[in-house]
């Protein structure tokens, strides 16, 4: 049973492919309070970031370095991959650390960010792989997307 007390993630976010782009995604909903992805936010707009492969050769050649976010202003994070759809990544210039569920067909993807836990990111990794944070990721889902409506990005 997941208790509110175990918490590891603080924020979360869920993006589904924009109409008519390649790589753009926009905000579909979560708990609207990180603020390094808030900054990026125009008035009351969705949050709008591209994950797209990585372009440069020097990524290219990064073991498990599979795709690449970045908002309209610059690079946020490099998204390495752990197994299935999980990948994990840190946001740029902070001590944050991003877990990311990719749904199929990249159709869409969610965001699960751990403040201040980058230093910690092999506990927590393994937390993960081990299925132990299972219930906190499905909390902020049902949260944020309904009890029926987190199907898609679901690890």
């Amino acid at each position: 049973m997941y208790s509110r007390s175990s918490i590891i993630f603080d924020s979360y976010y869920f993006f589904s492919k924009a109409d008519y782009h390649f790589t753009s995604y926009t905000d579909e909903g979560g708990t609207e309070d990180y603020g390094e992805i808030e900054l990026t936010r125009q008035g009351n707009k969705p949050v709008v970031l591209t994950l797209s492969r990585p372009i440069s050769k020097k990524l290219q050649r990064i073991e498990n370095l599979h795709f690449v976010l970045s908002t309209p202003v610059g690079h946020i994070t490099s998204l390495f991959h752990l197994r299935g759809n999980l990948y994990y990544g840190d946001f740029l210039g902070t001590e944050d650390l991003m877990i990311f569920t990719l749904g199929a067909h990249l159709k869409d993807f969610e965001v699960f960010i751990a403040k201040g836990k980058k230093r910690h990111q092999e506990a927590v990794i393994n937390q993960l792989l081990e299925g132990n944070l299972t219930a906190e990721m499905n909390y902020f889902r049902r949260q944020f997307r309904g009890p029926d409506n987190y199907g898609g990005a679901a690890a």
